[in-house]
């Protein structure tokens, strides 16, 4: 079964899941449908523990780069508000930063 697509969309799911947060193997392998035996190897034999913090070091690295930009491009457009480009930048750099932040509703 190792092979199949639907085990590859297995695997695949309970990694996303993995990298968004659920860490525990019983309630991955509930999601998917398998054994936690077999997600905890998944987890061990490809080092989502290294992958998932990897990937948090970086979404805080990127936070902070967006912000350094936001201000920079904030700072430029006080200076002269009637420049389209920088109006146009700091347009899309909030709506990124409105698509990234997560949703508390």
């Amino acid at each position: 079964m190792s092979n199949t697509k639907a085990f590859r969309e297995k695997k695949d799911m309970a990694f996303e899941a993995y990298i968004g947060g659920k860490t525990d193997p019983r309630e991955l392998a509930e999601l998917v449908g398998c054994s936690p035996v077999t997600v905890g190897k998944w987890i061990k034999a490809g080092k989502w523990d290294k992958i998932e913090g990897e990937q948090r070091r970086l979404t805080r690295e990127i936070s902070v780069a967006r912000q350094k930009v936001l201000l920079v491009a904030l700072k430029e457009y006080a200076k002269d508000p009637k420049n389209t480009a920088l109006q146009s930048l700091v347009s899309i750099i909030k709506q990124e930063q409105k698509r990234e932040a997560p949703d508390v509703s």
